[in-house]
């Protein structure tokens, strides 16, 4: 009798790598002892696909959510590129087929929907942009949410939250 033995491919869900990065003067592409993973330590490790967290870290302010996630953004595409094809962006279902040793695929994802600011055609130009996930609060309440911290209010998803929720599924992404 034969077992199935299917390859293997190691996912990681969460990295404040895009975030963190800048903060502790390294970047995505070089291998760091500071922070938890840069894309050597990916390859090494064996991590095929890596969800890249955008977080709307609150000292961001009201005004720097939106623009501190697209300098993350920016910050991917530009290791995607040094890494000459090591970190491969995953925008589509039909990518994962690109998995294979020694690639990354990167899945943008936003951490708390405060880039957002309750707006569709944000999201929409977020997709654009390649997010493909969006984890809709972080720890407090915004536009489209209640957060964990906020206590038992009963308010759950906003009339925002439940119309980026739709949009979300109409485009495919993946609501966390």
């Amino acid at each position: 009798m034969t077992l199935w033995n299917p390859p293997l491919c190691i996912v990681d869900a969460h990295c404040d790598t895009l975030w963190a990065a800048p903060r502790q003067s390294r970047t995505l592409t070089e291998q760091s002892t500071k922070g938890h993973l840069d894309l050597p330590r990916m390859v090494h490790g064996g991590v095929q696909l890596q969800f890249f967290a955008l977080f709307s870290d609150p000292d961001h302010g009201r005004t720097g959510f939106t623009a501190e996630a697209l300098g993350m953004i920016q910050r991917f595409y530009e290791a995607a590129e040094a890494s000459e094809g090591v970190l491969q962006p995953l925008l589509w279902r039909e990518d994962l087929s690109m998995t294979v040793p020694g690639r990354v695929l990167g899945l943008l994802s936003l951490e708390g929907g405060e880039p957002l600011c309750g707006r569709v055609d944000l999201l929409r130009i977020f997709f654009r942009l390649g997010v493909r996930a969006v984890g809709l609060t972080w720890n407090y309440r915004n536009e489209l949410a209640d957060g964990q911290l906020d206590g038992v209010s009963g308010g759950g998803l906003t009339p925002k939250g439940r119309a980026i929720v739709a949009e979300m599924e109409r485009l495919g992404m993946i609501i966390d």
